[in-house]
C-alpha cells in the first residue's frame, strides 16, 4: 500500500485540532467503503522530555464515518515511547471483541478479555485521557474511569502520538503534559 499525504488545507488544521471527512477520503481512495482503510494523525518529535512512565495525555475525538462506511468506525491512539508503546484501541459498540490493547510489551486481545468499555457512540465526540502513573496505564472517557492495566517496563520517553481513524475522523484538541505543568 502506498501512503497517500496531505497538505494542511487538506486535513482543514484548526488551531489544535484536524479532520478528514468522508468526501476527501473518498476522492483519495476512490472507496465508498472505509473498513480496514485507516488514515492516520501523526506528531513525532522531542516532547520535552516527558516521561512515559508519567504523564496524561487528553484527546478530544471523533470517528466520523457512518456506519455503512466504515462499520466498526475503529480509532486507534498510540503513545510511542523511545522503549515501547501504548495502544488504546476503540471502536463501535457491537466490535469491541476484535480490539487489541498494547500495555508496554503487554497485548490485551478483545477476544480474551472484556474489553466493551472501550466501545463509543461515535455520532459525537469522545473526550479520552489516558494517564501512566505509578507504573499503571488508566484511561478515562469523558472523566469516568474504564481502564487499568499495570506496566510491567517502560516505555522510555515520549517520542510520539497517533491517532488513527478507520474512515475519516477528527481530532478535536489534543493536549500531553507531565504532572504539574
Amino acid at each position: 500500500v502506498v501512503p497517500t499525504y496531505l497538505g494542511n488545507e487538506e486535513i482543514a488544521l484548526n488551531g489544535n485540532g484536524m479532520q478528514i471527512d468522508s468526501e476527501l477520503l473518498k476522492s483519495k481512495t476512490g472507496k465508498t467503503v472505509f473498513n480496514n482503510v485507516w488514515t492516520a494523525f501523526y506528531n513525532v518529535k522531542d516532547f520535552n522530555e516527558i516521561k512515559a512512565d508519567n504523564f496524561s495525555l487528553k484527546t478530544t475525538l471523533q470517528n466520523t464515518a457512518m456506519k455503512e462506511e466504515s462499520v466498526c468506525q475503529q480509532v486507534r491512539i498510540t503513545i510511542l515511547g523511545s522503549d515501547g508503546v501504548v495502544v488504546i484501541p476503540l471502536s463501535g459498540k457491537g466490535c469491541t471483541s476484535a480490539l487489541f490493547a498494547y500495555i508496554g510489551n503487554v497485548s490485551v486481545s478483545g477476544k480474551e478479555t472484556d474489553l466493551s468499555f472501550f466501545g463509543c457512540d461515535f455520532s459525537k465526540p469522545q473526550e479520552i485521557t489516558c494517564e501512566v502513573r505509578n507504573k499503571q496505564v488508566i484511561v478515562y472517557r469523558d472523566g469516568k474511569e474504564i481502564f487499568t492495566h499495570g506496566l510491567n517496563t517502560s516505555i522510555g520517553k515520549v517520542v510520539g502520538i497517533m491517532i488513527g481513524f478507520e474512515g475519516p475522523g477528527r481530532v478535536l484538541d489534543l493536549e500531553i503534559k507531565s504532572p504539574g505543568e
